[in-house]
Order: C-alpha cells, then sequence, then structure tokens
C-alpha cells in the first residue's frame, strides 16, 4: 500500500502517549487545492493546530506563533478537507 506523504507526515508516532509541548504545525510555501473551486492557490501555508486546519492563506499573510513546528513544503500540494481516516492499531500478543 503506498501512503501519501502529507499522511506520513501527520501521523502520530506509534506508542507515543506523551503529549507535545506545542502540537501546532504550520506548513509553509505549499500549493494547495481547492477542490470546491477547481483552483490550484499557489504558495500557502496552512496552520495545523492539534484539532485540525485552522487557517488556509496567503503566505503573506501568515502569522505563526513562537514555538510552532514549521514545515517547508516548496513545490508540495496539499488538499485539505479530502478526507479523514481513522486508525486502528492492534499489537499482536506472543
Amino acid at each position: 500500500m503506498v501512503m501519501n506523504p502529507i499522511h506520513l507526515l501527520l501521523a502520530a508516532p506509534a506508542g507515543s502517549h506523551a503529549a507535545p509541548q506545542n502540537p501546532d504545525l504550520a506548513i509553509v510555501h505549499v500549493d494547495v487545492i481547492d477542490v470546491a473551486q477547481g483552483a490550484l492557490l499557489p504558495d500557502r501555508t496552512a496552520r495545523i493546530p492539534a484539532d485540525g486546519i485552522s487557517w488556509v492563506g496567503p503566505g503573506d499573510k501568515a502569522r505563526v506563533r513562537d514555538g510552532t513546528k514549521v514545515l517547508e513544503a516548496t513545490g508540495k500540494c496539499l488538499i485539505p478537507g479530502l478526507w479523514v481516516v481513522p486508525v486502528h492499531l492492534h499489537m499482536a500478543r506472543t
């Protein structure tokens, strides 16, 4: 099975139970595919707190809080809201 790189990026590490100090993420210089309008929006910033995407807009208007992890995504695409897939992890007993 081939996983989308953005899903790998946003996936939580298995077995990690400690909450991060600041779970916020900003993806900068990303091209956003707006499926509702059928448009490609170049050079955007997406702010993603722990509960999901909170803002997507032009990179020059973005404000990123101190302590936010910043992911440089030049040349990459983001499709916000395409789908939400729950993950169920099962540990095999030996």
